[in-house]
């Protein structure tokens, strides 16, 4: 999928912005480095963007979005992004989250072969709360797994993934799940305020959802072995 494509699905005609990301081109001779290529700066809920000229017109959504900074902006509004796939069955959203590499695309990718769950995406979720219930929402950021869709669901459990010859998974709670979780968690460190809200979501999401330990093998056998415990 096209990046274009991906951040179209994203677009909300008629509602106000909760940001506003301002990009131009500055004036070459403000940049006085050569590793310099932006100045950031924020007006409210504005942020501005001024970029050396002659990278201005190369600038892409996915780079815009991180040189201002958005996993910051989506803390302030009570949510935060968390590295991991996410799955739609059945209404509800089955989250897999590790470090790169272990399979959490995989995983996604079995469940739609297996269940024909819908991958909303293979790399970020936002993960938010409304009243007492946490919800998975499709992020605009996706890495290189290509799924990037604009869909929100309340969460069914959350898969703290690993690797094993034999499938193993139980039920966890408490500081093991908490450490992993925030390891996975897109920190806006540059506010305490931030950084204390943020920990105090992952905290609330352990004693609200399902946690689950899976250490699995990489076959498609690993869905219906997972169901046992959702």
């Amino acid at each position: 999928m096209a990046e274009s494509e991906q951040f179209r699905s994203f677009e909300v005609h008629g509602a106000e912005p909760d940001f506003i990301i301002d990009v131009n081109a500055g004036r070459a001779q403000d940049y006085e480095h050569e590793e310099d290529y932006k100045h950031v700066a924020r007006d409210g809920n504005t942020i501005k963007l001024l970029y050396k000229p002659s990278i201005a017109k190369k600038a892409y959504p996915l780079c815009i979005l991180n040189d201002a900074n958005a996993p910051a902006l989506i803390t302030e509004k009570g949510a935060f992004v968390l590295h991991s796939s996410f799955v739609l069955t059945d209404g509800k959203a089955i989250v897999f989250s590790a470090p790169s590499g272990t399979g959490k695309s995989t995983q996604a990718e079995f469940w739609k072969q297996e269940r024909s769950a819908e991958i909303i995406n293979g790399d970020r979720t936002i993960v938010s709360l409304c009243d007492t219930v946490f919800y998975a929402n499709g992020c605009f950021l996706s890495g290189s797994s290509g799924y990037c869709k604009n869909v929100t669901a309340p969460i069914k459990a959350v898969v703290l993934l690993g690797q094993a010859k034999v499938n193993q998974a139980r039920r966890v709670s408490g500081v093991e799940p908490f450490v992993r979780i925030l390891s996975e968690v897109m920190i806006d460190r540059t506010s305490e305020d931030r950084m204390k809200n943020t920990v105090e979501l992952v905290s609330k999401l352990i004693s609200s959802v399902p946690i689950i330990e899976f250490n699995c093998e990489l076959d498609p056998n690993t869905v219906e072995y997972l169901e046992r415990y959702l």
